[in-house]
């Protein structure tokens, strides 16, 4: 207990804004239980920030199973292979489907199991230990999707690597995060996802004008709808605790608005919009 009490004292009297102390954040972040209901997120490669908008969903879905599959780690079988540890998990693909409250029919069960067909093309996780000792790993070494009985239901039966199992995950976000209602909503929610995930200071850099110029040809009704979703989203993240009552606002040149919420004039306005994470204590 005293520890505890000397480390958040230690939290409140240090500059979380540096990047002598993004170390301590990512401490910090992983101490958080994540609720099952959230959708999970963690620093993100390249690979995964520059995609076209046809590889968007495959990644949203990555998340979204990510998130459903850490509730099977205890029932899963674990396995060792060439000294990495993986679980092998089975479940029906409906209930999946279940989960994102997608509606089930063929074409979008098509789609899901297209999705599972994918998961094998995903890079391979490398870890460097030194000039000559370097591991890689697959995510997901073995897929299978079994339709015992004709018209019966589909089961996915999949080997997933123990990292992704655990709760090693910085970010989550809201239960309304786990499904998407239209391709402006997964477009949205994928954008301010990436905010959280390039960076490991609390102060997160949201380029809505950019984000902005991919609608500009677009009819003003369908502009109005992606500013009305990106609003909704900040009020989810506000509300679920995961980001502070506090923006700067960026409109013109270097002037800034510091607020303590966001409004729909401030999203047609600003050029960037800095938000901040709420870092919990030990």
């Amino acid at each position: 207990m005293v520890s505890k009490k000397y480390f958040n004292r230690l939290k409140k009297s240090l500059s979380l804004q540096t990047c002598f102390t993004h170390w301590l954040l990512d401490s910090l972040r992983l101490k958080v239980t994540k609720p099952k209901t959230h959708l999970v997120g963690s620093y993100l490669k390249n690979y995964f920030l520059i995609q076209t908008n046809s590889e968007e969903l495959q990644f949203y879905r990555l998340l979204q199973f990510i998130s459903f599959v850490k509730s099977y780690s205890e029932l899963g079988k674990k396995e060792i292979l060439n000294d990495q540890r993986y679980i092998t998990v089975q479940f029906q693909l409906v209930d999946f489907m279940k989960t994102l409250q997608v509606n089930i029919n063929s074409y979008q069960r098509k789609q899901f199991l297209q999705f599972f067909d994918d998961l094998m093309g995903l890079p391979p996780y490398s870890v460097q230990f030194s000039d000559q000792k370097f591991r890689k790993l697959l995510f997901f070494p073995v897929v299978n999707a079994i339709q015992q009985t004709k018209n019966g239901p589909w089961h996915i039966k999949i080997s997933v690597a123990e990292p992704l199992m655990k709760n090693y995950y910085p970010f989550h976000f809201p239960p309304s995060f786990f499904f998407y209602t239209c391709t402006i909503d997964l477009q949205v929610k994928l954008s301010i996802i990436k905010s959280f995930a390039q960076q490991s200071s609390s102060q997160k850099t949201y380029s809505i004008r950019s984000f902005l110029n991919r609608y500009k040809k677009r009819s003003h009704s369908i502009q109005a709808q992606v500013k009305k979703n990106i609003l909704d989203q900040f009020y989810h993240l506000l509300k679920a605790k995961i980001i502070q009552p506090r923006f700067q606002v960026l409109v013109n040149g270097n002037n800034f608005i510091t607020k303590d919420n966001i409004q729909l004039q401030d999203i047609q306005a600003a050029k960037v919009i800095y938000f901040y994470e709420i870092i919990y204590p030990i």
